[in-house]
């Protein structure tokens, strides 16, 4: 089995599941003003599934969008750093409760940076290798 046959049903997987934590409501460490954000990107998160999509039933043809999916995952990392980093303040609250949501928050960001981090560097991988 080819390498893009397998990574890009793996990736259309962790777009839906990344855009499913997003959109649900169990994210309740973040702030109402970050909520706000988070619905004006999702948007722009929507088109990624699709893309992957449309690369699973043709790479060749639409490898030109591996393109928009490498500045997606490029632009998201340092936003998912500076989530990471202006919530480590609030890891001492005083109420342990809202300190263990906020820690399950803050793994769950890393986990995504991670994953947009990986992701990124394979979809550039393979753009490099389809389009030379």
């Amino acid at each position: 089995m080819q390498k893009g046959k397998l990574f890009y049903p793996i990736l259309l997987l962790y777009e839906l599941l990344r855009l499913g934590l997003l959109l649900a409501d169990s994210i309740p460490a973040v702030p109402s003003s970050n909520r706000l954000a988070l619905f004006a990107a999702i948007p722009l998160l929507c088109i990624l599934p699709p893309l992957v999509y449309m690369l699973i039933l043709d790479e060749r043809r639409f490898a030109a969008w591996l393109i928009l999916i490498i500045w997606i995952k490029a632009l998201s990392l340092p936003v998912w750093l500076w989530f990471i980093l202006s919530s480590t303040g609030g890891v001492l609250a005083p109420n342990p409760l809202q300190d263990v949501s906020l820690l399950a928050t803050l793994a769950t960001a890393v986990l995504l940076l991670a994953g947009d981090f990986i992701s990124g560097i394979t979809c550039y991988r393979r753009h490099s290798r389809l389009c030379m």
